[in-house]
């Protein structure tokens, strides 16, 4: 008899939980602020993952390593409220992601000089944010 109230009970957990308001939100606020009130736009998955503020990234693949460990290559580029990035002369930063040894991905950031020519590693200004923008992108 105990199973039977437990499964009822259950089930009509489950039933209300199912047939909840979908728009919360609205509900909350007394509809000033509802998923289609004017100005506001349903972002995609694919758009929801641009949303950062942070640096773009586009993709350049004549700068991969294709030899041991191969990387995969991104420009990258300042938003407006981003630390400059500390090159000159046309230089440009690279952001590149490769998977490890231990499997797991690994960043890094090179400086590239305006004839596309590697010119090291770079690791100045912004660099741990240009990082942690490719990790929120989930590049």
């Amino acid at each position: 008899m105990l199973k039977i109230f437990k499964v009822a009970l259950l089930s009509a957990v489950v039933v209300a939980g199912l047939s909840a308001n979908d728009n919360l939100l609205s509900k909350v606020t007394n509809g000033v602020v509802a998923d289609n009130a004017t100005g506001v736009k349903m972002l995609s998955d694919g758009e929801m993952n641009q949303v950062l503020g942070g640096y773009y990234f586009e993709r350049k693949p004549q700068f991969d390593h294709r030899g041991y460990m191969p990387s995969v290559a991104y420009k990258v580029y300042e938003d407006s409220g981003d630390p400059k990035l500390s090159v000159t002369n046309g230089d440009f930063v690279v952001a590149k992601v490769r998977i490890g040894t231990n499997g797991r991905k690994q960043y890094y950031l090179q400086l590239y000089r305006g004839d596309n020519q590697p010119a090291g590693a770079y690791a100045g200004v912004g660099a741990s944010k240009i990082l942690d923008d490719m990790k929120k992108m989930g590049l």
